[in-house]
């Protein structure tokens, strides 16, 4: 990579061509961003002072003998679009009106008299292309038509710059004066990568443009309608459900992105390929899917191209018909459903699911009872695990370990949360949802409303003459409110007030009502809470009808006692809602001895034994772990010491020994856990005889 500050006219060197990627995104930008890059040029022109543009990044592809016709070599741009086309369209405006095409035409048009080659130095995308190339070969402005946002740009820059404002602007002055660090990178680096961390002001290549362009070339056009065209950009309808965004952990992520990342989760898992467990962990990592794609087709060969090409239409389709962030915002039904899962999915934001479920639908694509059902168990245990405030930071590992052991029919997931392999993905039972609906709640608002929506709404009644609203409008409301001591009278000793303050705190006392409450009746005494005013509705009016309110509106006094009838109530709910017949006992299968193989390790002060299993590596319980661990795992296999440390804090390992056998996802990563340090699992472990694993 190198950097430097150069002129507009170092961006354009001669005979060179810049190409913005065939299937790029197109140009963007609107009347905000032209009022701005005008608006500061012209004060630069004023000024004569030089004005910083941002950076430029371009890839060079330049193949000495082998280039575009007409060209001496070939830049493909990786950032600077919008305002590369912004300047040129805008300048070719100026160059019109002050009669000075030839100066433009210097900078911005390659000739080659030799071949009688004439071109803009700058191709755009298929998209955008014949509306660039026509404005920049215009030698008089007229009205152009188009919905295109480079028409668009013409349009505003034809209609905002007089004959003054054109004069000042002088295009021999403004190639003088604007500057940009121009960055070029060489074809083995990582320009994505180079882009986020400069984190410029253009507009960021998302995962789907960068395998757009990576799928495609310009001479694909009927591959690239039937596989890409009609499946993620046929209309504005199909464009605005790929493209919208949701949360996910710390991050916003389009819908697209999401589906090409939960599309690549499955195809690792494929049992019929061995994707190691490091690129496992490795193609994890969203902020690199683009990279992961490259790795896992060009370097590991895991798949063709072509394969995965021909795996997008298909899974995209299933995941259109299945994922709907949406159904937030529409009334849900009793049953298990897709309805029902995406407000798991995108209204409590569990969206390390959908690679999953995703899977499920392309095993079952045509039998929505058996899917719907597999839902419904998915649902329990999500919302279970919810109620009793059980940890997330397994569930990637969880479901994508469910897609690579082939779990898809209903007994095969049920048998998998009967086995209780791993505390921190347990299924929780009835006995710790009641403890749980009775404690009070460390739920964050978005997950007790979640918690309480989708029991009001399984349990409405049948044959009511109203109905629930969508998940999205409903807000929590204490209905003993926090600040009681205001109008509920006080207590007679400090020890009773703070057990009240507890118990208003758990799942008895909360509600989901349709409109926020006035913070004056929110906080008022019970019968006024409930009757409101004239003017502001209270309770009845919010909350009437709501299975769980019944009761509550129908009582004079609202208490601690009522608060934990109320939670009985719901609890009584949620283990009809969610119920799974797990059974008590798990049947195990224990490997067969007389044909495992047993693996040694001696490291430090460990002493473990281990065999192959179907899922990676099985430590057997007895094994101990070295006491100490080495800076380097850290640094350089953090996944296994983030699997150490939450090994002993789960419980599988006290004291330095395994308390069961543990499946780790492979032979190395079960190696770093015992010795403490960086290994390679397939020289790690050795049988009795000192054969190591790759010897066998």
């Amino acid at each position: 990579m190198q950097a430097y500050k150069k002129q507009i006219g170092d961006i354009f060197p001669r005979n060179k061509l810049l190409e913005i990627p065939f299937y790029q995104r197109a140009y963007v930008w609107g009347k905000t961003e032209w009022e701005r890059i005008l608006e500061d040029l012209k004060g630069m022109c004023e000024r004569d002072e030089e004005y910083f543009l941002g950076s430029v990044i371009l890839k060079d592809t330049t193949v000495k003998g082998a280039n575009e016709e007409g060209f001496a070599g070939k830049f493909v741009v990786v950032d600077g679009q919008q305002r590369l086309t912004t300047l040129l369209v805008m300048m070719r405006v100026i160059a019109i009106l002050n009669d000075d095409i030839d100066t433009f035409e210097n900078f911005f048009i390659t000739k080659n008299k030799k071949k009688d080659f004439v071109a803009p130095s700058m191709r755009h995308n298929h998209k955008d292309r014949p509306a660039f190339e026509r404005i920049l070969a215009l030698t008089e402005l007229e009205d152009i038509e188009g919905e295109t946002g480079v028409i668009g740009a013409y349009n505003y820059f034809k209609e905002s710059i007089d004959e003054e404002t054109a004069e000042l602007m002088d295009l021999s002055e403004m190639t003088e004066l604007m500057a940009f660090v121009m960055i070029t990178v060489d074809d083995g680096e990582d320009e994505q990568q180079i882009f986020d961390t400069i984190n410029s002001l253009g507009v960021r290549l998302t995962t789907a443009e960068l395998l757009k362009n990576y799928f495609f070339s310009s001479e694909d056009i009927d591959l690239y309608k039937a596989n890409w065209e009609a499946v993620f950009e046929a209309d504005g309808e199909t464009r605005a459900y790929w493209d919208q965004e949701i949360t996910t952990g710390r991050f916003k992520r389009s819908l697209i992105d999401i589906f090409f990342d939960s599309l690549l989760q499955i195809l690792v898992e494929d049992s019929e390929i061995e994707v190691t467990a490091d690129d496992k962990k490795a193609y994890e990592k969203v902020e690199k899917l683009f990279q992961s794609y490259r790795n896992f087709i060009e370097i590991r060969h895991y798949r063709s191209k072509q394969y995965v090409l021909d795996s997008i239409k298909p899974f995209a389709t299933w995941f259109k018909a299945t994922f709907n962030p949406d159904a937030c915002d529409s009334v849900v039904g009793k049953e298990p459903g897709t309805d029902r899962i995406n407000v798991v999915i995108f209204g409590l934001q569990n969206s390390t699911l959908i690679p999953y479920i995703l899977y499920l639908r392309s095993c079952m694509p045509n039998d929505e009872e058996t899917f719907s059902k597999m839902l419904g168990i998915l649902e329990s245990f999500i919302m279970r695990r919810i109620v009793c405030r059980e940890t997330t930071k397994n569930y990637n590992r969880f479901f994508n370990g469910l897609i690579r052991e082939d779990i898809d029919t209903p007994d095969k997931l049920v048998g998998k949360l009967a086995a209780k392999e791993d505390v921190t993905t347990a299924y929780p039972d009835d006995d710790a949802l009641k403890a749980s609906f009775h404690e009070e709640h460390r739920l964050t608002s978005l997950q007790a409303r979640g918690i309480l929506y989708l029991l009001e709404t399984a349990m409405w009644p049948e044959g009511s003459s109203t109905t629930m609203l969508g998940f999205k409008p409903y807000s929590l409301e204490h209905l003993m409110p926090k600040k009681w001591r205001n109008h509920w009278g006080r207590l007679g000793n400090k020890e009773a007030e703070e057990q009240r303050d507890r118990t208003l705190l758990t799942l008895g006392n909360l509600a989901v009502i349709p409109q926020k409450l006035n913070g004056s009746i929110s906080d008022s005494a019970w019968k006024s809470k409930k009757a409101g005013t004239k003017r502001t509705k209270g309770l009845t009016l919010c909350a009437g009808g709501l299975p769980s309110m019944v009761e509550p509106l129908a009582s004079d006094v609202w208490n601690e006692d009522l608060i934990s009838e109320r939670a009985d109530l719901l609890l009584g709910y949620a283990t009809i809602v969610w119920h799974v017949d797990i059974p008590d006992v798990p049947v195990v299968v224990e490997p067969d001895n007389s044909e495992t193989v047993l693996y040694f390790c001696t490291g430090n002060e460990s002493d473990p034994s281990g065999y192959l299993s179907s899922g990676g590596f099985t430590i057997q319980a007895g094994s101990r772990i070295s006491r100490h661990i080495v800076p380097s795992l850290e640094a350089h296999h953090p996944w296994s010491a983030e699997d150490r440390e939450e090994l002993i804090a789960n419980g599988t390992i006290v004291d330095g020994v395994f308390q069961k056998d543990h499946e780790f996802e492979s032979p190395t990563r079960a190696a770093d856990v015992i010795i403490g340090r960086p290994t390679n699992g397939q020289e790690a472990w050795s049988t009795k005889d000192g054969k190591q694993l790759k010897e066998q």
